[in-house]
């Protein structure tokens, strides 16, 4: 069939044949929807959730490989038979094919940056990426949850623009990032910390405020790498500092890292510009190994034990803490109960959200989701031992078990010789 060489005409001319290239493909759906005839859409809805939590690439193809080039990038994402959400707009823009993945799809997203970035064709037909998402390698890439980050940007910068013309100052993507910090949650009360957050990241290197070359001791880099990590977990928790240090290490990705709530502090923007991914696998590597008393060589198992032994002493207060709210509420057995369950099904609904005076200024219940199984018996294990329990002992208990001994010793420390009756579990 021939095909539109998209000389001098716009998009879409193409939604028709786009259609009937891939009607009788079993694993993508090629539509226009009445109600949103805007765009054209590429779907393969097996799997795919609609929790408004995506990783979005933004594939800025010219119109004179528009045509051929989705083609091609649909017919290898089906056979990758990964599920996703897609369209193409009817007019060029830097964001024309925007592929929609489930945002734990992080495999899926890197196998198709490579894809397109080892096609000639592709590649060859690449535009810019709009300048205030991330690029990489010539793809557009956002995360993006619950509201549109695009959107969010697009008017907070309208109303940047507005006053400096009103102002008589020259704008600038540094001045906009630092106006942003001081001036989203006043203009746009729904733009949330993750929007903010991702919008740092995303301005080039180039343009990002330059921070000072500390030429650093190596105690100092160490001593910053344990700083980030502290506040990355104070915000987010241990899951998020274990894919922070992952994506560090194997990546050269900080951007898991928090940048912390002070502009003056930037962990972040420090840890990029001091401490390398190699020097951060090195210290991680040799900490955990001197810490095991043998060598460990999966840095995955390293990064476990380097954060744990880090954190244990926040990570035993949190879930103290977290558990303590529902003892005082409920009893022993309901701490019992939600451990157990969010153990074994990652299920939170037995923890209560609130501790029983009221206070309302932290919700337990979604704390506890800072943990995961691994990190939650760690952390109980841990507790145990700190109490005087037999390291011997305790690796010879079930979880059952284990979580049990620690519901005991919680409820003793709370309670003292003053003990409650509690229902027997």
């Amino acid at each position: 069939m021939d095909y539109p060489n998209g000389r001098g005409h716009d998009v879409e001319q193409y939604f028709d044949h786009w259609q009937e290239n891939f009607y009788n493909h079993e694993d993508i759906e090629v539509f226009v929807d009445d109600d949103w005839s805007y765009f054209c859409q590429f779907v393969n809805d097996d799997g795919f959730k609609r929790n408004g939590d995506y990783i979005k690439l933004y594939i800025p193809l010219d119109l004179n490989h528009l045509y051929q080039g989705a083609n091609i990038i649909f017919d290898y994402l089906e056979k990758l038979g990964s599920p996703h959400n897609s369209k193409i707009g009817k007019h060029i823009r830097s964001d024309n094919v925007v592929i929609r993945l489930n945002g734990d799809d992080y495999e899926t997203a890197e196998k198709m940056i490579d894809f397109i970035n080892n096609n000639e064709y592709l590649k060859k037909g690449l535009n810019s990426t709009n300048p205030f998402i991330s690029n990489i390698r010539g793809i557009g890439y956002m995360k993006e949850s619950g509201i549109s980050y695009n959107s969010e940007i697009a008017n907070l910068l309208g109303i940047y623009v507005k006053q400096a013309i009103t102002e008589k100052k020259e704008v600038s993507l540094v001045d906009f990032k630092n106006w942003i910090y001081q001036n989203a949650p006043k203009y746009s009360p729904s733009v949330s910390e993750e929007v903010i957050e991702t919008f740092n990241i995303s301005i080039k290197p180039e343009n990002k405020v330059v921070i000072p070359e500390n030429n650093l001791e190596p105690f100092q880099k160490v001593a910053l790498l344990n700083d980030t990590i502290s506040a990355t977990y104070q915000k987010y928790g241990a899951i998020q500092v274990i894919e922070a240090l992952d994506k560090a290490i194997n990546k050269t990705n900080y951007g898991y890292f928090t940048n912390g709530d002070n502009q003056s502090i930037s962990y972040r923007d420090k840890l990029i510009k001091n401490v390398s991914s190699d020097e951060i696998k090195s210290h991680v590597l040799n900490t955990a190994s001197a810490l095991a008393g043998q060598p460990i060589e999966k840095i995955e198992s390293a990064i476990i034990i380097y954060i744990h032994t880090l954190l244990q002493n926040e990570m035993v207060s949190d879930l103290e803490k977290i558990c303590s709210v529902t003892l005082e509420k409920y009893n022993v057995f309901q701490v019992f109960s939600a451990l157990k369950e969010f153990y074994l099904k990652g299920k939170t609904d037995k923890f209560t959200r609130f501790p029983a005076n009221g206070d309302k200024t932290v919700n337990y219940r979604e704390k506890i989701s800072h943990f995961n199984a691994s990190t939650l018996m760690s952390t109980i294990q841990t507790s145990l031992i700190l109490k005087g329990l037999p390291v011997e002992n305790i690796v010879e208990f079930t979880p059952g078990q284990t979580i049990k001994m620690y519901c005991e010793s919680l409820e003793k420390s709370m309670y003292k010789d003053d003990l409650k009756t509690q229902k027997k579990y």
